[in-house]
């Protein structure tokens, strides 16, 4: 089983109704896998990850948020010599940046990062967690996307624009996850 940002329990009580764990498993895996391509990020506990990144500069940005903490930091610098960086000495966390500090103005040529990013599966934002259940619970109930369907005499057809029926987040659960300006909204 995939890592997945709701449980099928989570998704019975959105939905209010008894559901098929192996479909409702697949529903929060492919809406997880949705909103971690939206955003650019794992979302989910991450421990020790490793990330190799260009220096040259004083700050430098981790690439997955929210940031847990920090291990290793090596730097390379343009001559292949090594030096092992020293939190607040050499520089500071500031979220999801590394700072240079005091006489350094800038990073040696390559710095590799040991850190643990992400949220712990209790500890998902529920704005996220919201985005997940609603989109696993499209995918659940109609995964063909279907606007309408007429059956004998009966008829139904899905309320909202029709862009928002098919597969993918819809325009609203992309503005809950990135803003209004599309920037991410995890820190």
């Amino acid at each position: 089983m995939a890592d997945m940002l709701a449980t099928p329990s989570d998704l019975a009580s959105y939905i209010q109704s008894d559901l098929d764990t192996a479909t409702a498993t697949l529903a929060l895996e492919v809406a997880t896998g949705w909103i971690k391509g939206a955003l650019g990020q794992n979302i989910l506990l991450v421990t020790n990850d490793t990330v190799v990144l260009d220096g040259g500069e004083r700050t430098l940005y981790l690439p997955e948020r929210p940031v847990v903490s920090v291990g290793a930091v090596t730097a390379v610098d343009r001559y292949g010599i090594a030096e092992t960086p020293v939190l607040d000495i050499d520089y500071r966390i500031r979220g999801y940046r590394l700072v240079r500090a005091g006489y350094r103005s800038a990073w040696p040529e390559q710095v590799t990062v040991t850190y643990t990013h992400g949220y712990a599966s209790g500890n998902i934002p529920q704005g996220i967690r919201g985005v997940c259940l609603a989109a696993a619970s499209r995918l659940y109930q109609n995964p063909e996307g279907l606007r309408s369907e007429t059956v004998g005499g009966v008829s139904w057809t899905t309320a909202g624009a029709a862009t928002d029926i098919g597969p993918g987040l819809t325009t609203s659960e992309m503005v809950s996850l990135t803003g209004a300006h599309g920037a991410v909204l995890i820190s």
